[in-house]
């Protein structure tokens, strides 16, 4: 559950807060910082299932694909928009 409330802030912060965003579908498909922001999320709870391995190969693989690093065992809030995460 608090996976798809944080789901939902966060594509709702993307959608006010970007004016390049001219629909909802465009987040999933074209913003790296949300699909990072997405990946930290699946890492942090393999982090705190206790995996993790695999929780820092996602970190590894965010950080190569979308050139953001965010630790797997961070904690933030819902509702972000991380805004240009290569370039």
């Amino acid at each position: 559950p608090t996976f798809r409330r944080d789901l939902r802030a966060d594509i709702i912060a993307v959608r006010d807060r970007d004016p390049a965003c001219a629909a909802l579908p465009d987040v999933f498909l074209y913003f790296k910082g949300f699909h990072a922001l997405q990946s930290y999320r699946v890492a942090n709870y393999l982090w705190n299932s206790g995996r993790m391995t695999l929780a820092h190969y996602f970190q590894s693989q965010m950080s190569q694909n979308f050139q953001i690093d965010i630790h797997p065992k961070a904690t933030l809030k819902s509702g972000i928009m991380i805004d240009h995460g290569t370039g």
